[in-house]
């Protein structure tokens, strides 16, 4: 198609790689998707999204998907449509930009773009977290708490569905509440999903 294109696995993949480039492509999972987002630091920079492998991967954000043994004909029709202004959708996310951000006290500080969300609390998950809110330079109070959740859109899906999700064994603990022993497993199992 006449373009230049560097390939870089997602752990080699660097902020500086995806400066002036006209397009990111993060073949794998949404995993793969949320870190390349971290890393274009140009909004303006679109970022496609390519599912590799369906059975392993959710592929919410990267809802694209080359087959294995389709790969150069979904590849070719997948780039192909990015040439046609009409055939591709773009959706505008919000990104988190986190200034003072150290993930272990010996780190330097450092700045982290999230597409998703951030959770903040100690390393040592049993303690209680002690933390400031500043706002707009404005103190919010310092508060104690299991850590922070700061979430985009994007992200607070996930942590909405995690909070709501029915696992099949409290199921069957608020059938037997109610006295309706007679769902059986596989039901519940239905249920919970």
């Amino acid at each position: 198609m006449g373009k230049q294109v560097v390939v870089k696995s997602e752990t080699e993949a660097t902020a500086e790689d995806m400066r002036d480039v006209d397009c990111v492509v993060a073949m794998g999972g949404d995993h793969t998707f949320l870190r390349a987002s971290g890393l274009i630091w140009d909004s303006r920079i679109p970022l496609l999204g390519i599912n590799t492998n369906r059975d392993v991967y959710t592929g919410v954000l990267a809802p694209h998907y080359i087959d294995a043994e389709e790969q150069e004909r979904h590849a070719a029709m997948i780039l192909e449509s990015m040439n046609d202004d009409h055939a591709v959708g773009y959706d505008k996310r919000t990104r988190i930009l986190y200034e003072r951000v150290k993930v272990h006290e010996e780190d330097e500080e450092q700045k982290v773009l999230c597409l998703n969300e951030a959770f903040c609390a100690e390393r040592d998950v049993s303690s209680a977290s002690r933390y400031c809110v500043l706002k707009d330079g404005k103190d919010l109070g310092v508060f104690k708490s299991s850590g922070l959740i700061v979430s985009t859109g994007t992200g607070s899906t996930g942590w909405l569905y995690a909070a709501r999700q029915l696992t099949v064994q409290q199921l069957m603990e608020v059938q037997a509440m109610i006295g309706s022993l007679s769902v059986d497993e596989k039901t519940n199992d239905e249920l919970a999903k």
